[in-house]
Formats: structure tokens, C-alpha cells, sequence
């Protein structure tokens, strides 16, 4: 007795067509017929048959296909199969490679020429029917468009739809009212959404307003009664453009449903976004903050980042700003529970970490410690390197081996998605193998280096630190000698190692590390050192 499922799908384009039930009972009276033992019903519902991308229920029948689980799938007729020429016949030909047919109930398609020749004129009208109707969907869409009516999706913050048109809504009007008038007195996009988060605005899906979603409100013409349709294009497959060069279909109607902004206001939030678009960068020479990355709040634990604060100038002056460390949290949030730890100047902190490091890591003692450390650690990784090579050669002949295993299921048509996730993850792992490969060859091209090159290496860094003039060396310092920075209200906590340095510099990772712990304690009232956040 020969294996069957059936698979129904319920259009989402047409909801007069046979439903889910009406087309499983079909099939099943087929398959009694035929004397099938029905072993699994598939089912997709308000899924277009023009790509099988999001017909879930259809790509799980297709990997049960490909683990031998039937032998024919059962539809009530071609178009519930597919109405994309492409994906019908590469899904075939995939499934007669491994003995799985299709069949019809309403449509007797055998085997024979003329059978054959049937199948593909009726493939052809479903294919048509499919664009003819998502052109006449779109030539609909375009006739409301031109009669300003809404064609669907979530209306603009600050209207609402009703009898397919758009209309204030007076509470959200006012939201909107605020962001354009905030935006012309100078305020930043951070500054605009706690606004709007105090007053208890959301958005439509119920979130805050953030820095993504204001831009997009002050760029939309709809706020000022310009009906605007057709910017997006949907490509074959579904994928959508919002932003399409060149795109001629677009509609504009002006004066389609009631303004919130004048045009007048709306013109001076484009020509000022203008402005700090393309002048954002004036003032914003190159700022170096090296301690970014290992310093952090000991309030909330977030990451502490570079922040300029302009000073008082008088008119004319070239404008000048003091720099922070600044509480990532407390800088961009936007929440009533702002972090209120303090930020700390950067040059001031900058110079005693810088210090520290050459005054107990960078110092003659504290070098023969680590050269010696160096050269008995190499002698080990030495050793080791030979030992995990071999290892990875070995690991690549299996790794190699698999590949080919599944290959050969691939070529053989037995394949199921299964064997393409262990095909994917095979190919990563001999990836891995081959790249680990290469970094131990890169190791003997690269022999330790001697007792004095580690001197001037080392040496030269503490020099670099005195004078400042090179800032490469000082990011590379603290990659490798500061392990973490914690900033609390009254304390700071500076932990220096040597366990961080970067082998391929100096082969020092591994060696017993020389920590240092320097904790720098802050007065409260030391307003004249730091500031708290606003």
C-alpha cells in the first residue's frame, strides 16, 4: 500500500476559494479510493502559492519528503500546489529523483505527453492568474491612493482611519506638535523622546519613542496633509524596498486629509535636518578616548563612553570642549531612572592610569620579571604548538572525510535538511580546523624574541607614555596592561596586569601575571574634578 499526505492551503488572496476542510475531505475520499494510507496532512493557511518562503507546513512536507516518510502527495488541484513555475518544477524534479509524485483530485494529469503538456498549461494559468491578480490588487490600491483613501497598515502617530481616510487624533496630534517644535529650538533627538516619555506617550506598537522613529516622523509629509503612496516596491519573492532609486510610481496628493504641521514649520525641520546632516561633523576634530572599552559603571554596570561638554565661549572664539567618561546609561537611555553616577574627566584619569602603569609595570625590576616569565612561556607554547598541530591535522582528515560522506548524499539525491544542517556545520568546523592551521604555521615564522629586542620594546613604551606623542602605543599599553576600570560615586578601582598582553607582540600571554590594584579614592564635594549627570 503506497504512503500518502495531503496538503491543503487556504489562499490569502482570495477567501471565496475552496477552505482548508472542504479540500482535506476531497483528498481523503481520493486516497480511499486509490486504497492510500494516509500518514500525514499538511496544511498552510492564508499563504500565497507565489513563493514557498513563508509556507512553513509546505518546506516541512518537502524535509519529511526527503527522509523517505510517503511515497505521493495528494492535492485537490495544481494551483494549492504552487503558482510559480520555477519552484513547481524544481520541486519535482527533486522529488521524482527520490520516487515522490504528485496528484491531483480535480485534475487527472497522467504520465503520457498530452499529460504532460496539460500540466504545464495549467501551471501557466495559475502562474497568470497569480501576477494578474497582485497587478489588479495594485491597480486598486493606486485608484485609492489617487482619492487620498489609506490602503492599510498602521496609520501615522497621530491620526487614525476612519472610512479609509486619515483623521486627527487629538491627543497624538499633540505629541507630534511637540517633537516639530522641540526639534526648532535646538533639542536632540534624546532630549525630544524623554519628553515624550514623561508626558506618557508610546508609539503604535506600544514602545518609547527613539531616536529611529523621531527622524522618520519629522521627514513624513503625511503632517502636512500630503498623501504619499508607492515609495516602497515589492520585489519577486516578497523582499521590499523602502527606499528604490529611480522609483516613478510614486504618488503624491496634497491638501488629501487634514495637516497637523504648516508647511511653513515642516520646511524649517527640513532644511535644519539638512544643515546637521551635512555640517554635523564641523567642530569634531579626531577625539582619542584610550581607556573606552575597559572602564565601567559601578552603579549599573554599564560601559562607560567618550563625552564632550562644550565650554562657555564668548562670540567669535573657536569652540572648544572638556571631555568625560560618561555613563552609557545616563547618556542615552530614556527612562524617568536615569544612572546618576558621576562622569569623570578624561585627561585626569587618563594620566594616572598612564602613570601607574609606568611607574609599577614599565619599571627595570618589574621587566626582568616579565622578559624571564616571557622566555619560559615560549619554550612551553613551543612545545605545545607541535603537539596541537598534529592534532589538527588529524581532526581536518576526519572533518575532510565527513564532507565528503555528505557530499555523496547530495549527488545521490537522498539528502534531507538535516544533512544540510550537518553539511553547514561540517564546513564550519573544517573552517575553524584550517584557520587554527595556519595561525600555528604563522607562529614559526614569527620566533620569540631576544632579551634585549623585549627591553627596547617594552622600554620604548614606557618612554611613549611620558610624552604622550604617540597614541597608538598608549591604546596598545592599555589593551595590554589594563584588565578593567570600575568608576563608582566616591571610589575608582584601577586593576593593572600583565596577563592581558598580546602574545603575537611579545609572547607574554600565559605568563604568571603582575597585577596591580590602585584604588583612587574621591571626595564627595569634589565637584571641581567631576560633575554629576544630568
Amino acid at each position: 500500500m503506497k504512503r500518502a499526505v495531503i496538503y491543503a492551503r487556504f489562499s490569502s488572496d482570495n477567501q471565496r476559494e475552496e477552505s482548508i476542510d472542504a479540500q482535506v475531505r476531497a483528498c481523503k475520499d481520493y486516497c480511499r479510493r486509490k486504497k492510500y494510507a494516509v500518514v500525514q496532512i499538511y496544511t498552510d493557511e492564508a499563504k500565497s502559492a507565489r513563493s514557498t518562503v513563508k509556507r512553513d507546513a509546505y518546506n516541512q512536507m518537502l524535509a519529511d519528503a526527503m527522509e523517505d516518510k510517503f511515497d505521493v502527495i495528494v492535492f485537490h488541484k495544481l494551483d494549492r500546489n504552487a503558482r510559480n513555475e520555477f519552484d513547481y518544477f524544481t520541486f519535482q524534479h527533486k522529488l521524482n529523483k527520490i520516487g515522490v509524485r504528485y496528484e491531483y483530485v480535480a485534475q487527472q494529469i497522467d504520465n503520457t505527453p498530452e499529460g504532460r503538456m496539460m500540466e504545464t498549461m495549467l501551471m501557466g494559468m495559475a502562474a497568470y492568474y497569480s501576477r494578474n491578480l497582485a497587478q489588479e490588487v495594485k491597480k486598486g490600491q493606486m485608484e485609492n491612493a489617487y482619492k487620498g483613501l489609506h490602503n492599510g497598515g498602521r496609520p501615522p502617530f497621530g491620526y487614525r482611519v476612519e472610512n479609509k481616510r486619515l483623521v486627527i487624533d487629538p491627543y497624538e496630534a499633540e505629541g507630534v506638535r511637540m517633537v516639530f517644535k522641540m526639534y526648532l529650538e535646538g533639542k536632540g533627538y534624546t532630549a525630544i523622546a524623554q519628553a515624550l516619555a514623561d508626558k506618557g506617550y508610546k508609539t503604535h506598537e506600544g514602545k518609547n519613542f527613539c531616536k529611529g522613529s523621531l527622524f522618520e516622523m519629522l521627514r513624513n509629509e503625511k503632517y502636512i496633509g500630503t498623501y504619499v503612496y508607492g515609495k516602497a516596491i515589492t520585489k519577486e519573492g516578497g523582499k521590499r524596498n523602502t527606499h528604490p532609486v529611480g522609483n516613478t510610481d510614486i504618488i503624491k496628493i496634497e491638501n488629501a486629509h487634514p495637516a497637523i504641521i504648516s508647511k511653513e514649520d515642516f520646511a524649517k525641520v527640513t532644511k535644519r535636518r539638512y544643515v546637521n546632516t551635512n555640517t554635523g561633523g564641523k567642530y569634531a576634530a579626531k577625539v582619542n578616548y584610550f581607556l573606552s572599552g575597559k572602564i565601567v559603571c559601578g552603579n549599573c554596570g554599564s560601559s562607560m563612553c567618550g563625552h564632550g561638554i562644550p565650554l562657555k565661549q564668548k562670540p567669535g572664539q573657536p569652540r572648544r570642549n572638556k571631555y568625560y567618561y560618561k555613563c552609557n546609561y545616563a547618556r542615552t537611555k530614556v527612562t524617568t531612572e536615569k544612572c546618576l553616577n558621576r562622569s569623570v574627566p578624561r585627561d585626569w584619569l587618563e594620566n594616572i592610569v598612564f602613570n601607574a602603569i609606568a611607574e609599577r609595570i614599565l619599571t627595570k625590576n618589574a621587566l626582568n620579571k616579565i622578559i624571564a616569565g616571557i622566555k619560559q612561556r615560549y619554550a612551553e607554547l613551543a612545545t605545545v604548538s607541535e603537539e596541537k598541530k598534529k592534532e589538527l591535522i588529524t581532526a581536518k582528515k576526519i572533518a575532510e572525510r565527513k564532507l565528503s560522506n555528505l557530499y555523496t548524499l547530495f549527488e545521490n539525491g537522498v539528502a534531507d535538511e538535516y544533512d544540510r544542517e550537518r553539511l553547514a556545520a561540517v564546513k564550519v568546523e573544517l573552517a575553524e580546523i584550517r584557520k587554527e592551521l595556519d595561525a600555528s604555521s604563522a607562529d614559526k615564522r614569527n620566533p620569540a624574541l631576544s632579551k634585549s629586542e623585549l627591553v627596547t620594546t617594552l622600554t620604548a613604551m614606557g618612554e611613549s607614555l611620558k610624552n604622550g606623542k604617540s597614541p597608538e602605543i598608549r591604546r596598545k599599553v592599555v589593551e595590554l596592561f589594563v584588565e578593567k576600570i570600575t568608576v563608582y560615586p566616591n571610589t575608582i578601582y584601577v586593576v593593572l596586569t600583565t596577563e592581558m598582553v598580546d602574545t603575537r607582540l611579545v609572547e607574554m600571554r600565559g605568563v604568571e601575571p603582575l597585577s596591580e590594584n590602585i584604588v583612587i579614592q574621591l571626595s564627595p564635594s569634589a565637584d571641581d574634578i567631576f560633575y554629576f549627570a544630568s
